[in-house]
C-alpha cells in the first residue's frame, strides 16, 4: 500500500508541475505577443499553435489534478447536511459513480477524437494528435482517481472490514 501511495504522490506532483509549466508557458507566450504587438520587432508566426497546445494541456491536466484533490467547484449544501451520516457516505458513493461514468465517457470520446485527427499544425508541422492527447490521458487519470475515491468511500462504510473470529 505504501508503494501505491508513493506512486500516487509522484504522479500528483508531476501533474502539478506540468500544469504549472503550461500555465507559465502560456503566460510568457501571451506577454511576449502583447509586447511584440506594441513594439513590432519580430513576428511570432507559431504563436497561435503554441498557445493552443499549452492551453489544451493546462486545462485537461489541471482538471485531472482538481479531480484528484476533489477541488472542482460544486454545490455542497446537501453533502454538508449529511456529513458524518451513513446517508452522506452513500451520497458520496453515488456521486463518485456518476463521476466515474463521466470520466469513462470523456476518455472514450477523447480516444475517438485522438484517433481521428490526422492533420499537422500549419506552421510547426507537429501532428495535431499531440494537441488532443491531453484529453484521453487526463481521462485515464480521472478514472483512476475516481476508482480510488470510490474505494475510499466504500471502505468508510465498513464493507471491507473483516470480522475477528
Amino acid at each position: 500500500m505504501k508503494t501505491i501511495k508513493k506512486i500516487g504522490s509522484v504522479v500528483e506532483k508531476s501533474i502539478d508541475f506540468l500544469t504549472l509549466f503550461f500555465f507559465i508557458a502560456l503566460l510568457l507566450l501571451l506577454a511576449t505577443n502583447v509586447f511584440l504587438r506594441i513594439v513590432p520587432i519580430y513576428n511570432l508566426s507559431w504563436f497561435d499553435e503554441a498557445v493552443e497546445f499549452s492551453f489544451a494541456w493546462l486545462v485537461f491536466l489541471g482538471a485531472a489534478a482538481l479531480w484528484y484533490k476533489k477541488e472542482h467547484s460544486r454545490v455542497d449544501f446537501i453533502p454538508d447536511l449529511l456529513k458524518k451520516k451513513v446517508s452522506g457516505d452513500i451520497l458520496d458513493i453515488v456521486n463518485e459513480v456518476f463521476c466515474l461514468i463521466f470520466a469513462l465517457v470523456f476518455t472514450y470520446f477523447g480516444f475517438v477524437l485522438f484517433d481521428r485527427v490526422t492533420a499537422l499544425s500549419p506552421i510547426l508541422q507537429v501532428p495535431r494528435k499531440f494537441f488532443y492527447l491531453s484529453m484521453p490521458l487526463s481521462g485515464i487519470l480521472m478514472i483512476i482517481y475516481s476508482i480510488v475515491h470510490l474505494l475510499d468511500f466504500i471502505s468508510k462504510l465498513g464493507v471491507f472490514k473483516t470480522k475477528k473470529v
